[in-house]
């Protein structure tokens, strides 16, 4: 299933790592080339990979092979392992990437073929095939990460190693049995702007994009504020969880009283919006100067 973007589509990774080399991740831009700089060592080491994202339609048992490109963009040569991971959207959109050992190893519908490490040249590319094999009986949507790290050739004798991550993601999606659902989580309502903050959860088997749609009352039904919630592309994957947030367009600021927060999900699809969940929630807005003289 493709996820319509309508916008550069920006995921920052997060990752944790407690022995050396020390990786780090320094940001994946979605529907552009991206490059990866650090200060002093890392400095002239710097790789791009492509495509960023990798999305598939296939139905179980069929196979399909895809490639992912990485080139050597810095000024040092390159040491390069490819793996596989999982990972998970946070609910500010950070890709958090699992732990080898909570990863799931193997990948029982993806596999690297070719070597998995190598070496590259400044300028050098180097393309790794992948092979797609969804099981029988497999329903819904199946996520990884192709990882590469990147270390300096060769490697300095002496003090730390700085090195880069940086990786595609892959997005399976199996025909014929996608169950896009959503759910209106927690809504909150600040008087200024106004300002409205809602998480929404994805309860399907498969990845949507959504925004929400905001209607804001007031005790007599008169429409105060319309305003729409995005955070991102607004991916959100099967179980997870993401902060969408808005502000009004007419600078507001809300008189004291009682209010009706109207929230709807949506999710977009290529032919139009999907509606997933409706929540009303009832906010006080409470008198804020009289608080403070008090």
């Amino acid at each position: 299933m493709r996820v319509p973007t309508r916008e550069k589509y920006s995921l920052k990774f997060s990752t944790r790592v407690n022995k050396a080399p020390v990786f780090h991740w320094l940001g994946l831009v979605l529907g552009c080339a991206f490059v990866f700089f650090l200060t002093m060592q890392a400095q002239a080491l710097s790789v791009t990979v492509s495509p960023l994202l990798v999305e598939l339609d296939l139905p179980p048992g069929a196979v399909r092979t895809t490639t992912v490109e990485v080139r050597n963009t810095g000024e040092w040569e390159a040491n390069i392992t490819v793996n596989l991971s999982d990972f998970h959207l946070a609910s500010d959109g950070t890709v958090e990437l699992s732990s080898r050992e909570e990863s799931e190893t193997p990948f029982a519908w993806l596999n690297i073929r070719g070597d998995t490490t190598f070496r590259l040249r400044p300028d050098e590319v180097r393309r790794i095939p992948l092979e797609v094999r969804p099981p029988r009986g497999t329903r819904g949507g199946l996520y990884a990460a192709v990882v590469f790290e990147v270390t300096p050739h060769p490697l300095p004798a002496r003090g730390q190693v700085i090195g880069i991550r940086s990786g595609t993601l892959v997005f399976l999606s199996i025909m014929r049995t996608s169950e896009m659902r959503g759910a209106v989580g927690e809504v909150n309502l600040e008087a200024d702007g106004p300002a409205v903050e809602a998480l929404f959860e994805n309860a399907g088997n498969v990845h949507w994009s959504g925004e929400g749609r905001v209607v804001i009352t007031n005790q007599e039904g008169r429409v105060i504020e319309r305003l729409t919630l995005e955070s991102g592309t607004g991916l959100v994957l099967p179980g997870g969880k993401r902060i969408f947030t808005g502000v009004g367009t007419r600078n507001l600021t809300l008189e004291p009283g009682i209010y009706e927060v109207d929230v709807r999900l949506y999710a977009h699809t290529p032919q139009r919006p999907i509606s997933l969940d409706r929540k009303t929630v009832e906010v006080v807005v409470e008198d804020t100067d009289n608080d403070r003289e008090s």
